[in-house]
């Protein structure tokens, strides 16, 4: 009984492939929240690690190296868009194993996540916690604090395009590249957007550039709907960080959306910029009325 779970997401994932058809068809500017056991702070050289399994931990991570090398033996370096397919699934079924890692750790990491504090650079680590987070390094995982209290458990960002940068198609490896540069980072966190307001124009201009170069791609409606999501934030920021206030445009703000103006005058984002600025001239003063207005048509 004590290893049904793992041997039923370890059916999961092989059936997974099994089921499939294989034949051939920029600078961030933020705080860096990422943090590892390593990084939890005044811990007690003594304290013992309640609750955790260490023998189901260790399952699970020879499971993640097992299926690691289970899709490396699988991919076909001929046969892009069937690497596609199998990336897919791959991703899917590793985040299956991560939220069940999670359940394993939760107690450590709600017992010691109060001792996170950003702007002490030392820290002093149990050794069991050291042997969990050498564990976890191991097998691509570290422990990634949001905010708020909250912290989770998720691959490295830069695992899976070191997996399968030169095996899937063009738009593939395009996608997967800047999901790993945006995952580097917390975006947000506590209601704001903590990156540079530049970095959110780059990241709008990188998927609008995705959309129009590849719109026959299996991810478009991915890409799309991570352009809208940045554009909005683009244009109105977050509850805490705002782009505007009584119609007003922070100064701040401005000279991000007239650079960004000056460097793709022709672009989507640009004409919504000069729709916003035109928008607040007619002192509506609600912004969920200026989304539904920018949001009401775009050339996508």
């Amino acid at each position: 009984m004590k290893y049904k779970t793992l041997l039923l997401i370890a059916s999961i994932f092989l059936s997974s492939y099994k089921d499939k058809n294989f034949t051939d068809e920029n600078k961030y500017n933020g705080i860096n929240h990422s943090i590892s056991f390593s990084k939890f702070l005044n811990s007690d050289e003594k304290t013992p690690i309640s609750g955790i399994d260490q023998e189901q931990l260790d399952s699970y991570c020879d499971s993640l190296k097992t299926n690691k090398q289970y899709i490396i033996d699988l991919l076909d370096k001929n046969a892009s868009v069937a690497n596609n397919i199998k990336y897919e699934n791959y991703k899917t079924n590793r985040k299956r194993l991560e939220e069940e890692l999670f359940g394993i750790l939760s107690p450590l990491i709600e017992k010691y996540i109060n001792l996170f504090h950003e702007s002490n650079s030392k820290a002093v680590v149990p050794k069991d916690f050291k042997l969990i987070n050498k564990k976890l390094k191991s097998v691509d995982i570290e422990t990634w604090y949001i905010g708020e209290g909250i912290t989770e458990l998720r691959t490295v960002p830069s695992h899976y395009y070191k997996l399968f940068k030169n095996i899937v198609s063009v738009d593939y490896k395009d996608f997967i590249k800047q999901e790993t540069v945006e995952e580097e980072s917390l975006y947000s966190s506590d209601g704001g957007i903590v990156v540079s307001f530049e970095e959110v124009g780059n990241r709008v201009a990188f998927w609008e550039k995705f959309i129009s170069k590849y719109p026959s791609s299996s991810l478009l409606s991915n890409a799309k709907e991570r352009y809208l999501n940045y554009l909005s934030d683009f244009l109105f920021g977050l509850d805490n960080t705002p782009t505007f206030e009584n119609n007003i445009i922070y100064p701040e703000i401005l000279n991000t959306h007239n650079s960004f103006i000056r460097k793709y005058p022709k672009s989507e984002t640009s004409r919504k910029i000069n729709e916003l600025k035109s928008l607040l001239t007619l002192e509506i003063n609600n912004s969920d009325e200026y989304r539904k207005i920018i949001f009401k048509e775009t050339n996508f």
